[in-house]
């Protein structure tokens, strides 16, 4: 039952999400993408490079539900950046493969500092554009976004620090959508799904973790051997 847990979870949500779609009388362009999101977040918790390339694609039929609830911020995301970053993420990932993952990296302290500084200037010039062009829920839609691009690019660069990160973009994406259902309860669909990725996004933290540290290992005893090679055989 153990090994089989992401599958009972998954099944339910599946069947939650359905029956909420059917519910709420949901088009069949916003209900898709949550199946093959539900996939997705199943492989980002197996810290797979293949969550990216199927993800990629599912940021088409994203753009298109966004647009429809006029989150011009979180549409704008998904085409312009989530589509190609995500597969740009997978072919750099499978470059640095080790199975079906990457080999991980660790940010140091001065780059996360810089990372907030900037991150801080371009939220500030987002939410100025953003609320000139009336988008709903401009704080959550602008924090929501602009976290997940700076996940992106964290994953991207295969650094660990996404993991966390996707914690904090998960938590907003929960208040984005229990904003958004007050008007449209139909999104209670989506806060499903925010709530199933937060299940996996944690899983995630644990697993890329375990495989950050035997990826250090391995490379310690690989450089131990060349170090105890080189000693041996002084020419």
């Amino acid at each position: 039952m153990k090994k089989n847990w992401e599958y009972v979870v998954l099944g339910v949500v599946f069947v939650l999400v359905t029956a909420a779609a059917i519910w709420t009388q949901q088009p069949l362009y916003r209900y898709l993408p949550l199946c093959v999101s539900m996939v997705i977040y199943l492989l980002q918790a197996h810290v797979s490079r293949y969550a990216y390339l199927l993800g990629s694609l599912n940021s088409l039929l994203y753009t298109v539900v966004y647009l429809s609830l006029k989150v011009y911020g979180s549409a704008a995301s998904a085409f312009l950046i989530s589509f190609p970053m995500q597969m740009i993420t997978f072919f750099m990932w499978r470059r640095r493969a080790d199975g079906h993952s990457t080999i991980l990296r660790q940010m140091k302290w001065r780059a996360r500092l810089l990372t907030l500084a900037i991150f801080s200037i371009v939220w500030t010039a987002l939410y100025l554009i953003l609320n000139a062009l009336g988008s709903a829920s401009v704080v959550l839609d602008n924090t929501t976004t602009l976290l997940g691009v700076l996940v992106y690019i964290l994953t991207m660069f295969s650094f660990i620090e996404y993991t966390y990160l996707q914690i904090v973009v998960n938590v907003f994406g929960i208040l984005l959508q229990i904003s958004l259902m007050k008007d449209n309860p139909g999104q209670i669909t989506y806060l499903i799904m925010t709530l199933y990725s937060t299940i996996f996004a944690v899983r995630a933290i644990f697993r890329a973790r375990a495989l950050y540290k035997k990826q250090q290992e391995e490379r310690k005893h690989e450089n131990s051997g060349i170090e105890g090679h080189c000693k041996a055989d002084p020419l």
